[in-house]
Order: C-alpha cells, then structure tokens, then sequence
C-alpha cells in the first residue's frame, strides 16, 4: 500500500498538513537568508546554525507526523497551530540575538509568524501570543544590556515599542478575520442545512409524484393499468400501428357470472378474482401488450403486434389457465372461466371503433355459451 502525504479522503487533514509544509517552507526561506547574512558579515559567525535549523526541522517533523497520524485530533485546534506560532516566536527571539546588523529585518519575522495564526486562532489566542513576543524580545533586551552587549538601549526599547505597536495591530486584525470566519462558516453550515432539507423534501415530492402517478394511471384493485391510461396508450398504439403499418389486435374479456360469486361469496371473494385474473393475464402477454381493466369484470388485452393465431393461442391460454385455478373459497363443482372478442385494426380505426369490434365479438361469445374466444370478421 503506498504511503500519501496527503490523503484524498480526508480534506481537511489534507489542508492542515499543507499549512504544516507552508511553515516550513517559512523556515526555508528563512534559513537561506541567514546563511546569506552570515556570508556577508552581516550576521554572528559563531552561531550554531546547524543545531538552530536542525531543531527547527525536527520540530516540523514531529508536528506533521502528529497532524498526519490524526494525535491532535484530542484538540480543540488540530492543526496545533497555537503551538507553532509560540515556537516560532522564540525561534525568532533566539536568531535576533545573533543578528545585531539586522535586528529590525528579523523583527520583521515575528510578523510572519503571527499571520499563520490570523486565519486559525481566536482573538483572545493572538493577545496570548502577541504578549508572549512582546516579553520574550523584553527579555532579550534585558539578557543582552545584563551581558554587556554594545547596543543601544534606546534603540532597543524604540524597536520594542513598535513591535508592541505592530502586534496590536495583528491581533485586532486578526481577532476580525477570525470573526468574519466564523459568520461565514455559520452561514455555510445555514446554507448546508437548508440544501440537505430541500434535497430531502424535493426527495419526498419525487416520491409523491411516482404514487400520484401509479395512482392515475393504474387500477386501485388490480394494479394494472385503468380505462383512462388505456384510453390514452391506445391512441398512441394506433397512430404507431398505421404509421408503421404494423397489426394491432384488441381483446376484450369479461369474467362469466361475475355478479353471481359476488353473490354467493361476497365482494371480498369476488376482487379476489379480479386480481387473480389480473396478474395471471400479465403473466401470459408479453412486456410490450398492455393490459388494462376497463371497469367492473371486464378487462382489455391490446397486443402490439403479432399474427391472429398466435394472438388467439396466447389468449387461450390464458383462458385455460384462469378455468383451471380454483380459489379456496369455490365449491368443488365450480369453475370460473371468462369470454373473449378480439378485433384487428384497420385502416383509419379510431380507439373506439378498435374496442366496439371486439365488444360485438364478445357479445357473441357470451350467446354461444360463453367460456370461449371469438374473433371480430
């Protein structure tokens, strides 16, 4: 498994330890100008760079390594961002006392260090820090005059009173980017909030409209689709079928005695047969026929394609099938069985002239004893 600086599943691990690496990019930049400075005379030959900028780097180190194995997650600022200003502070106070050309350039430092905590540390944090930097240079100065050093005590105290200056400055700055921060994070957080409820909602009214839906447009009873679908999908079928000049044929069903096992067994039996029928009928057609309940028992078959035998064999079976299921609730003796007519479509036929045809077939198939299919001419 290979090893990722920064992980891709984890962004804002990823921005803490780019933060990290900007520090010690810092430190770079820093570190070449001291080795410059020294080149120069303008800096203390005898300062141990070596250990300064080592420590400084194994001090990075350790931090990333924290950051990026989550340990500072415990707290309440993961990026230890409080921390890492506080040691650059008195890194910088210990490069100024080896720098006495140019202490007001490396005054300048102690700013840098600040700005990493403008966008990450509170107000009250930033005052912390600005008083730590104020008595750390107070204390070199007092350290230096202590030990002799042939620098001016007035100048001293003159670059004190502006880094005092300057570090009020950056808090009350600070202290203000980290407030407008904070309104906009809890205006995001608002904005959030409201697209997850709105999303949720929006959710809910897709859902609504799929059951509005399925109940406009199928049986309440059957779950096929109702008269009006039908209607509709007819129309639609028919200026495909001449479009194309493709054979469409229609049958429509009618359960024998219906009102009679209504009757005898009561409503509850009689949708059981209803439902029985309609789910036996879609699984006899095939996905492209539309099957539809045209109200009471009777039901309508459009078959969108297909020769007239093999249209009649699909219906047939269908019939033999439905005869041959008996429902707990019937007697021994009985049987329940449906009557068919089927119509092909002709040219310039109209949804009702389509379904009228295969009513008068059915008509007859009812006069000639019923439990049979006939085929309008």
């Amino acid at each position: 498994m290979v090893f990722s600086l920064f992980p891709d599943d984890n962004p804002q691990l990823s921005v803490r330890l780019k933060r990290q690496l900007m520090a010690v990019y810092s430190y770079c930049i820093i570190a070449v100008g001291i080795y410059l400075a020294i080149r120069f005379d303008v800096m203390d030959k005898n300062m141990p760079t070596g250990t300064i900028f080592g420590g400084i780097f194994l001090f990075n180190a350790i931090v990333f390594v924290i950051i990026r194995k989550g340990w500072s997650n415990i707290f309440q600022d993961p990026s230890l961002t409080f921390f890492q200003v506080f040691a650059g502070v008195v890194i910088n106070t210990i490069l100024l006392h080896y720098g006495q050309e140019v202490r007001g350039v490396l005054i300048s430092i102690y700013f840098m260090v600040m700005t990493f905590g403008i966008f990450a540390l509170k107000r009250k944090e930033m005052m912390v820090l600005a008083l730590a930097t104020v008595v750390s240079y107070a204390t070199l100065i007092y350290v230096e005059t202590l030990m002799g050093f042939p620098r001016s005590l007035s100048l001293s105290l003159s670059e004190l009173g502006v880094l005092g200056f300057g570090l009020t400055w950056f808090v009350y700055v600070g202290g203000y980017i980290h407030n407008l921060q904070v309104r906009i994070r809890e205006q995001r957080g608002v904005l959030e909030s409201a697209q997850n409820k709105l999303e949720i909602s929006n959710s809910r009214l897709q859902d609504a409209l799929k059951k509005l839906e399925r109940i406009v447009i199928h049986d309440e009873l059957t779950g096929i689709y109702n008269r009006r679908h039908l209607m509709e999908r007819l129309e639609e079928q028919i200026a495909l079928s001449h479009r194309k000049n493709l054979p469409l044929f229609l049958a429509m069903i009618d359960l024998d005695h219906f009102k009679k096992i209504n009757d005898e067994y009561g409503h509850i039996a009689g949708d059981e047969v209803l439902v029985t029928f309609a789910q036996m009928a879609r699984q006899h057609v095939r996905r492209s026929d539309l099957v539809a309940r045209y109200g009471g028992e009777e039901f309508i078959i459009a078959f969108c394609n297909g020769s007239e035998d093999n249209i009649y064999t699909i219906i047939n079976r269908l019939r033999e099938s439905f005869f041959e299921h008996r429902p707990e609730f019937l007697r021994h003796d009985a049987n329940i069985s449906f009557s068919a007519g089927v119509s092909a479509l002709r040219p310039g036929d109209t949804p009702i002239e389509l379904i009228s045809r295969a009513d008068e077939a059915l008509y007859r198939a009812k006069a000639l004893g019923r439990n049979r299919i006939e085929m309008a001419p």
